[in-house]
């Protein structure tokens, strides 16, 4: 159920929209510059189409596209003027929106971002083949997220996997997950678009096709996942994964059986067949080999 995509709006729902955006070229400031335009007047285009919107969700390198250039004139700031520009925009329409930005940020990785959201919603975010890991989502889900977004850029050959994974990571975790790729073609790259909102236990409720600028929406009932969350006895996965055989012992089991886990948390993850893992860098698609080694610092 997602009340005709959102025409339908109930008190306590959040309206997605999803924005299949057109895969840009942006080499320039004068390029970023208009695609930031562009991308302010779809937050604009998800509201004025749909006067329940809550939500407008725009995909991986929204701003950049898929060239991975890491010029310092078209890196972002957070303090910036193309933030700010989204942030007018989302203010102007009186909607929440997700964007992607290559921003230069020289203290690198920060981890999964968890917040309120519209309406009594708490939202996740997780970026392209992260959604690959389930330990990711499930990341999103302990720390309480009912909405997981996921936002890429991927190429039709992971159709099938972004399908099966987006069901995946809703079901194990009782979680909404609302995913959009870009669309379309720069020259080099086509993006397949197949915005999907899935429903928490793993039914998708609407799913796009590789039309560009096409906006896909869905209302989702967070209040509905909270209370399967509490509830359900039956497949309540992700509570429990922590209390492992509760019908035996009372509140279940809760150590951690998983040699892999342990072996993270030690810093020794290592597969029985590590030594016979021929990529293991980004030389193979162009990137040089890393000298820097990682820190926790």
């Amino acid at each position: 159920m997602s009340g005709l995509g959102g025409l339908n709006k109930s008190p306590d729902g959040v309206v997605l929209g999803l924005v299949q955006l057109q895969l840009p070229v942006v080499k320039t400031p004068a390029d970023l510059d208009r695609q930031t335009e562009k991308v302010c007047a779809m937050v604009a285009k998800t509201r004025n189409g749909m006067l329940t919107m809550d939500l407008a969700v725009f995909p991986e390198h929204a701003l950049h596209g898929l060239s991975m250039d890491t010029n310092p004139e078209i890196m972002v700031r957070m303090d910036g003027p193309e933030v700010a520009a989204l942030q007018v925009a989302c203010v102007e329409h009186a909607v929440w929106g997700c964007f992607s930005i290559m921003e230069y940020n020289p203290d690198g990785y920060m981890g999964i971002p968890v917040c309120e959201g519209p309406n009594g919603s708490t939202l996740a975010l997780i970026i392209c083949h992260d959604g690959m890991f389930p330990e990711m989502a499930r990341e999103c889900a302990y720390r309480g997220a009912d909405i997981m977004q996921r936002t890429a850029g991927y190429t039709a050959p992971i159709r099938h996997c972004w399908k099966i994974t987006n069901q995946a990571n809703a079901f194990c975790n009782l979680m909404y997950t609302a995913s959009v790729c870009m669309v379309g073609t720069d020259g080099t790259f086509n993006s397949m678009g197949q915005g999907t909102v899935v429903n928490f236990d793993g039914t998708t409720l609407v799913e796009g096709s590789g039309v560009p600028d096409e906006i896909i929406t869905a209302e989702v009932r967070p209040a509905l996942a909270r209370e399967a969350r509490r509830l359900w006895g039956v497949e309540n996965n992700i509570y429990q994964l922590g209390h492992r055989g509760y019908v035996a012992v009372d509140g279940g089991s809760g150590d951690c059986p998983y040699t892999f886990m342990q072996a993270l948390v030690a810093g020794n993850y290592k597969l029985p067949w590590e030594d016979q893992v021929v990529v293991k860098d980004g030389t193979s698609c162009g990137f040089p080999k890393p000298v820097r080694k990682y820190s926790k610092a």
